[in-house]
């Protein structure tokens, strides 16, 4: 039998793109993956909400890393939860905050590994002088790993929505990256 070019190319690109169109398909993630997930999140939420900083600490993996709005980054449960103790003291910028949170997209890279993007909007942050600011649109980008059959948050990147994240947060898959602040 003989094949001409076009064949050839053809069944080139058929051979490289079924296997490629059959991993993404197995990266879509299980239900009770993305349960868990949202629940892992959700669950951030809810501690914050109750300023416990020891609550969504333990929701990290131990090395796991917090990068604030301003680009300050905390690595380790033990240096989170000591970056947000003092935060949710009485008086403190963050006593009386509220936050809600929308999750947006969770993208499996791995089995075992995902992104999620997540809206929010925060109200009740206290400034220097004690006012209450106004509200914050925010977002966020989270890479989560499983241990085991635990979902833990590796790295969460928190960005003003108004400016974007901050810089060297993962963007593949999800929303664009809202546009700068003119």
């Amino acid at each position: 039998m003989k094949f001409n070019r076009v064949t050839m190319v053809a069944a080139g690109l058929i051979f490289t793109l079924l296997p490629l169109t059959y991993l993404r398909g197995q990266m879509k993630g299980s239900d009770a993956d993305k349960d868990a997930i949202n629940k892992v999140l959700s669950s951030y939420n809810d501690a914050f909400n109750h300023h416990d900083p020891h609550a969504f600490t333990m929701l990290f993996a131990d090395n796991g890393a917090f990068t604030n709005s301003g680009g300050d980054t905390n690595h380790g449960r033990q240096e989170i939860l000591d970056h947000f103790v003092p935060r949710f003291t009485e008086g403190a910028a963050l006593m009386s905050a509220q936050r809600t949170f929308s999750v947006k997209t969770i993208d499996f890279l791995k089995p075992d590994v995902a992104l999620a993007y997540v809206d929010a909007e925060m109200s009740g942050m206290k400034g220097n002088d004690g006012a209450t600011l106004p509200a914050r649109k925010m977002g966020y980008d989270v890479t989560l790993f499983k241990q085991g059959s635990q979902w833990l948050i590796g790295n969460l990147h928190e960005y003003d929505a108004r400016v974007g994240p901050p810089p060297g947060a993962a963007r593949v898959g999800g929303p664009p990256a809202p546009a700068p602040a003119k």
